[in-house]
């Protein structure tokens, strides 16, 4: 099966970001030893299950200390120009092995600042979902990301189709391009769904307090407030400064305001959202998305070991979280 938007990102490629800390912890090659027993069926029914919590382990995932990172919009145009020039020198084969490799390479700082920069913009959009700027970043790098997925995807083809693909493989990829022999899945259409399908995301998660318009009305008061959640929610506490009372109703009952409107904006996109993964697992050759979505995260375990876990979830952690609860 061919690899998907996550797993087409080549491994040299890889830029991993993590908010990492300074401050020193456990030797990272030393492993914990795991003293934590099983809890038994007398101590799940009485609700007796000690809690313990595992030692401090600093696995070293940490590479760039996060506050240093600094956002700058990547050229994703240029860097499908960079790729597909590249993918073109290696089709007509005219310079040596090593040169087109190191063409390849050169690729590497193109796809480390597209990478690091989607994965910021998500980061801080996800923060405050009322700041445009960033539901505008995380929109154009999503929405063309499929697009740089087709592109690596053309290399990969190019290189697994090329006399050298021995030399790529052993000297560059450090894995098997076999796969890609036959072509890839990235079709026009495959991107244009997927390009949708981010436009939609986007839209969906661009929904907040700061967004979303509604009119709070009130014969009572005689108040007729229109704007966005955030803007009527400053007029009622200025309206009602010092009547804690008054401001809780009037709050409860924008909130309502809120929900209704959110759930009406929100169900076309979902519906919407629904179709057009429907149609990607088509064109991908799925039967549904959800197997797709599952064959794309890659996991080491299957269906039906998740179901088992949550069922151990269900019998050993609820009662754990039960009793911290009740302490």
């Amino acid at each position: 099966m061919k690899k998907l938007i996550a797993l087409l990102l080549i491994l040299s490629f890889i830029f991993s970001i993590c908010a990492c800390s300074k401050k020193g912890g456990k030797d990272p090659e030393k492993e914990d030893t795991d003293t934590t027993e099983t809890p038994d069926d007398e101590q799940i029914k009485d609700n007796t299950i000690p809690i313990v919590v595992p030692p401090y382990k600093d696995y070293g995932r940490g590479s760039v200390d996060f506050d240093k990172i600094v956002y700058s919009r990547p050229d994703i145009q240029g860097i499908l120009n960079a790729f597909a020039q590249v993918t073109e020198t290696v089709k007509a084969d005219e310079k040596a092995v090593e040169e087109q490799i190191a063409d390849i390479t050169a690729l590497e700082p193109y796809l480390n600042a597209v990478a690091t920069m989607y994965s910021l913009s998500e980061i801080y959009r996800n923060k405050d979902s009322s700041s445009a700027f960033w539901q505008g970043e995380y929109a154009y790098i999503s929405s063309n990301y499929p697009s740089v997925s087709q592109a690596i995807e053309d290399l990969l083809v190019a290189c697994a189709r090329s006399r050298h693909r021995t030399a790529f493989e052993e000297d560059y990829f450090r894995y098997s391009l076999e796969e890609y022999v036959d072509g890839g899945i990235y079709t026009d259409e495959v991107v244009k769904l997927m390009e949708y399908e981010a436009n939609l995301e986007a839209e969906y998660t661009s929904l907040s307090t700061a967004t979303v318009r509604i009119v709070y009305d009130s014969a009572v008061t005689d108040i007729h407030w229109e704007g966005t959640v955030d803007e009527v929610i400053a007029m009622a506490a200025e309206r009602f400064a010092g009547n804690k009372e008054s401001l809780d109703r009037v709050l409860i009952a924008i909130n309502l305001l809120y929900e209704a409107e959110l759930q009406k904006l929100e169900k076309p996109i979902f519906i919407e959202l629904i179709k057009v993964r429907r149609l990607i697992a088509d064109e991908l050759g799925y039967s549904s998305y959800s197997k797709l979505a599952y064959d794309g995260m890659e996991y080491d375990y299957s269906p039906e070991d998740m179901f088992t876990l949550l069922k151990d979830i269900g019998k050993y952690a609820s009662p754990v979280a039960d009793s911290l609860e009740s302490t």
